[in-house]
Parts: C-alpha cells; structure tokens; sequence
C-alpha cells in the first residue's frame, strides 16, 4: 500500500514541477548520449589500434605511374633482410576493390570511363609482412632513409608507429569525453537538485502537516528520491533515443553507411538481447545514481524547512 502512495505522489510531484523535471530530464539524455558518443569512438579505435598491432605490416607508398622495374628492385633489396616474412606489391585501386567486396559492393558499379585518369590516380604498393618475434629495426630505418632518398616514394607506413598515434588520439578522446560529460553530469546534477528544491517547496505545507502527524521523514522523502530515480532512468532511454537519432545518417547516407561498415569490421558483434540487456542495465545504474542523489538532496532541503 505504502509503495502505492510513494509512486502516487512521486508523479504528483512531477505534474507540479513539470518544465524543470522535463528539462532536468533532457539534460541527462544528452549527458548519456554524448557519453555513449566518445565511449563507441574511443572503443572502435582502439579495435582498429589492436587490429592495425595484429598486422605486423610496412606499406611503402609510390607516386602514380612510377616505372614497375624501380619498383622491383627495391622488393629484391626488401628481400634480404631476415626479418621479412613475406612481400606483396599490388596498388590502391586493388586494395580498394577488395575491401568493397569484404563490404558486398561491386567495384564495377563505382567506376568511371576516364582510364587515363584512372591510372594517374592508382598508387603502386609494396606490402611487406614481418616474421614475428624477429627485430626488424634495420628494416624500418633501411626504409625510412629509402624514403628521404627516394622520391617516387610518397610514404612508408610502419603500423607500429601508427598505433601508437592512436593510442594518443584514444587518450585524447578520453580526456576530452571526460572533460565534457564530468562538465554535463555536474549541470545535470544542479537541474536535479533544482528540481528537488522546487518541488519540495512547493509542497511545503503540505510536508509539515505530515511530519505534525508523526509521518517517518522516510517516508516524506521517498517519493523526492523516487521522482529523480525516474527523471535518471527515463532520462538514460531518452540518451539513446538522441543516439538512434544522431546515427540516422551513418545508416541512410551512402558514404557514411560505408564508414559505419568499416568501422563495424573492428568491433565485435552484438546481438539485439545484449543491446536491450545493456540499455536495461544503464537506465538501472543511472536510475539508482539519481535515486541517491535525490535522496541526499531532498533529506537536506526538508531540514532547511522544518
């Protein structure tokens, strides 16, 4: 019965104060949305780090049109050297090509009739894959004084060196993801406070009356701390209601669905019940953040009016 009365008055309360509960609550939808933002990116580039580690690979770059022969001298010197694996010399348009048929998209459909446009645009490439647990130092600064000295060479590409510009762009995204979401939590936190304060002021008398009948300063504030409990965990559906939205493109638009395909490849699949288990679970945590938070804020406020 008890438990009937709370959930009674925690939405009477709401009714009473509805344009502050209803923007406290979309401000803890945006605080949770741009929180699952910087969570997704840093975590799908941090799978592309891992992957990219995984490769063991150089990719030596070369101006378009460069002679085929210069090419293939530099793969014989490449050769020598123990810590190679193996070598592979293809070129961008070929790789192109087969990353869209990973995707399930036919190469042929993007094609344009200019050739000779075509073939000063494609960038010859040398693959090389390294033996693992074999230094390879010589190999890389080999390479590296190859591409100062050689100037067909537009770029050697040492993966190593490249995960490890992720790995600063990934502690770059995390500060700033912090910085942003402690900054909105801090606002969300005040509106909801806020709210508390409104609310319980507003119903001032009817507060004093029952503490005049002896009614538990327990049972005065629970339906506070229920009603933020609610904003919190609404307020989380409502987050992912803004991330389904912000996503529309990345599944509508050509190009953006084709980066969205790509970026998939680097994380692990989940499926619909784990999705639905996870929003679940974050609304709950979220629901019971606020749930304490209220509670404190409302214990507070009603000592003020007493």
């Amino acid at each position: 019965m008890r438990i009937k009365q709370y959930i009674r008055y925690t939405f009477q309360y709401l009714k009473r104060n509805r344009p502050l509960a209803i923007s406290t609550l979309i401000m803890v939808g945006i605080t949770i949305a741009i929180l699952n933002i910087f969570m997704i990116i840093a975590f799908s580039i941090y799978q592309i780090g891992l992957y990219i580690q995984r490769q063991q690979k150089v990719s030596i770059l070369f101006e378009p049109l460069t002679p085929q022969e210069e090419i293939e001298n530099l793969v014989e010197e490449i050769k020598k050297f123990p810590s190679v694996n193996s070598i592979q010399v293809t070129d961008s348009a070929r790789l192109e090509s087969e990353s869209l048929k990973q995707l399930g998209i036919n190469p042929t459909q993007l094609k344009t009739d200019d050739t000779q446009t075509d073939k000063e645009s494609i960038l010859p490439i040398i693959r090389i894959q390294l033996k693992p647990q074999v230094p390879h130092d010589d190999l890389i600064k080999a390479l590296k004084n190859e591409e100062k000295a050689n100037p067909k060479i537009i770029q050697v590409i040492y993966f190593e060196e490249l995960v490890s510009r992720i790995n600063k762009i990934i502690r770059a995204i995390k500060l700033a993801g912090s910085i942003m979401v402690g900054f909105l939590t801090l606002i969300s936190v005040y509106l909801i406070y806020l709210t508390m304060g409104f609310t319980i002021y507003q119903s001032s008398e009817e507060i004093k009356t029952m503490q005049l009948i002896g009614t538990p300063a327990k049972v005065i504030i629970m339906p506070f701390a229920l009603q933020g409990a609610l904003i919190g965990a609404v307020g989380t559906l409502v987050g992912h209601v803004i991330l389904l939205i912000l996503s529309t493109p990345f599944i509508i638009e050509k190009y953006l669905r084709l980066f969205a395909s790509l970026l998939l490849q680097f994380v692990p699949s989940v499926s619909p019940g784990k999705i639905i288990a996870i929003l679940l679970s974050e609304a709950l945590i979220i629901g019971l953040i606020t749930f304490i938070i209220s509670y404190g804020s409302s214990k507070r406020l009603l000592k003020k009016i007493s």
